[in-house]
């Protein structure tokens, strides 16, 4: 359990780095797991001097030890009922079973490769609670108690991982060419453009939420929205934020999109069970009380 921990940690937080930060000369028990697991399967791997974790290529040559079936029945059973929370049991009880047969002490590893590869597109729930923050931390809880957590798919409509990292990376230089700060723009106002009326008037989010939101909507200059509404919205302000509170932003638009992409959906749940409750027990989900 400890060796895991201690892998979960890493690739969380060093898949930047050769090994994930595993020192070369010694091998302590996470790196046995790591070079049998990551490294053979081509996850973490090199790509133009930088490494970082991604999907094997489908395939014998780029995936050796075959888990890219694995990783895509994963993102295959969320898609099945999109917005819909899935049960973490249910996705293992697909990975136990044929033709994928994976072993138990394997599937939270790949719960954590799936969430750090597509960390913009898949939320998750502990007792029901949404949880913005995904460290070795919380894999640990759900490797232990995998009946309380929850996936969800949430693709942002064109907010891609990279789009988020390109924020990062402009706030980071305080500059950046007309063209690129339009490729930024352009996707946030369409995607707030075409959430639905409740997620664009509802007051029920974190204030930083409402804030962005806020903001994107009365958008009129490129570079002022990218530069000053948005980080001010965020908390943040640029001219006295340290390099790590810069950095931190491009975490933090991805986590106020996730809450205004779900707001709708988290409605929708709340209205249900309160249906439900109201009909004390006489129906046991809304297609009985619709039918009734």
């Amino acid at each position: 359990a400890g060796a895991r921990q201690h892998l979960f940690k890493r690739i969380f937080e060093n898949s930047s780095e050769p090994l994930l930060g595993l020192p070369e000369d010694k091998a302590p028990p996470e790196k046995s797991m790591y070079l049998s697991v990551l490294k053979a399967s081509n996850i973490h791997c090199q790509t133009d001097a930088v490494w970082q974790l991604q999907l094997p290529e489908r395939g014998r040559d780029s995936d050796p030890i075959r888990i890219r079936p694995a990783m895509d029945a994963i993102v295959e059973i969320l898609d099945e009922t999109p917005d819909a929370r899935v049960s973490v049991d249910r996705i293992r009880d697909k990975l136990r079973a044929r033709p994928y047969g994976v072993r138990d002490g394997l599937i939270p590893i790949l719960y954590s490769i799936a969430l750090k590869v597509l960390e913009s597109e898949i939320a998750v729930y502990e007792d029901g609670e949404f949880k913005p923050v995904i460290d070795g931390n919380l894999m640990m809880r759900l490797a232990k108690q995998p009946q309380t957590f929850e996936f969800q798919v949430c693709r942002l409509n064109g907010i891609r991982t990279e789009l988020l990292q390109k924020f990062a990376s402009i706030l980071e230089s305080h500059e950046a060419a007309p063209s690129t700060l339009l490729s930024i723009v352009r996707p946030l106002c369409l995607f707030i453009d075409q959430l639905p009326e409740y997620s664009c008037n509802t007051d029920k989010l974190p204030q930083r939420t409402l804030a962005l939101r806020k903001v994107i909507l009365a958008a009129k200059e490129p570079a002022y929205l990218v530069f000053t509404a948005i980080p001010q919205a965020l908390g943040i302000d640029l001219k006295k934020a340290s390099k790590d509170e810069s950095a931190a932003l491009s975490q933090h638009l991805s986590t106020s999109l996730r809450e205004l992409r779900l707001a709708y959906a988290d409605l929708q749940q709340r209205m249900a069970k309160s249906i439900l409750e109201s009909s004390d027990g006489e129906f046991e989900n809304l297609d009985a009380w619709r039918s009734s």
